[in-house]
């Protein structure tokens, strides 16, 4: 999703008709030859936060919103939202977020390699 959403879709029904194989291969090739655009990072975090929506109190809302705009408008120098959101994918146990390798791409065993 942070490298571009259509595509994730035509990704996503590609695997789940059982569609051809170097199809999805060659898209996901393309798109990681690509850089994340700060606009769909935004998205994703929104996105991400759609998923705490029932978990959170409107305060924790709140400010969560400021810290993603605060970095959309270049109010911020790094992005502060992602360790609290990886908190807070951790404290309430969302199992689909835990998967997903937006905050951590890689193994943490290559880590030590970087």
């Amino acid at each position: 999703m942070g490298y571009n959403q259509n595509t994730m879709r035509e990704m996503g029904r590609i695997a789940a008709n059982g569609g051809d194989f170097n199809i999805y291969l060659e898209k996901l090739m393309t798109l990681l030859s690509s850089r994340i655009s700060k606009k769909n990072i935004i998205n994703s975090l929104y996105h991400m936060m759609g998923y705490l929506k029932k978990d959170l109190d409107l305060s924790d809302k709140e400010h969560i919103h400021s810290l993603i705009e605060d970095y959309s408008k270049q109010n911020s120098y790094e992005n502060k939202v992602e360790p609290i959101l990886n908190f807070l994918i951790e404290k309430y146990d969302i199992a689909y977020l835990k998967e997903q390798r937006f905050f951590n791409p890689y193994p943490k065993e290559l880590a030590d390699v970087v």
